[in-house]
């Protein structure tokens, strides 16, 4: 993978998790790595891998973001309480959901649905 691809996907999943309001611990818990890694990311030390298990959760997260954005928008408290709020269809909080690579996989998944039934 070339440089460039590696900070598009750094860049753009930092990007998404500010949009989704996701402190350091969430963040790092969504993409499988420890917030240690996720401070080494700060100091240009480590970038997103495509590629590699946290590369894959990487671009599901920015997936989630885009989803999420075209159902609630920008606005952050309404993506807040979507995301900090029990969703019937999901199962669970989703940011509890987006907690493991299955979960994250499940709550795209929902999204991209709810998208495409519009």
């Amino acid at each position: 993978m070339g440089t460039d691809t590696v900070q598009v996907l750094t860049n753009a999943t930092l990007k998404a998790a500010r949009a989704l309001g996701l402190d350091e611990q969430e963040l790092a818990t969504a993409v499988g790595i420890s917030v240690k890694q996720l401070a080494e990311l700060d100091c240009h030390a480590s970038k997103f891998q495509p590629g590699t298990e946290t590369g894959l959760r990487c671009m599901l997260l920015i997936r989630l973001h885009a989803a999420l954005a075209s159902q609630v928008g920008q606005n952050q408290d309404h993506v807040d309480r979507w995301l900090r709020s029990h969703n019937k269809a999901i199962g669970e909080i989703p940011l509890v959901a987006i907690s493991t690579q299955p979960g994250l996989i499940n709550v795209v998944a929902y999204l991209e649905q709810l998208h495409e039934g519009r």
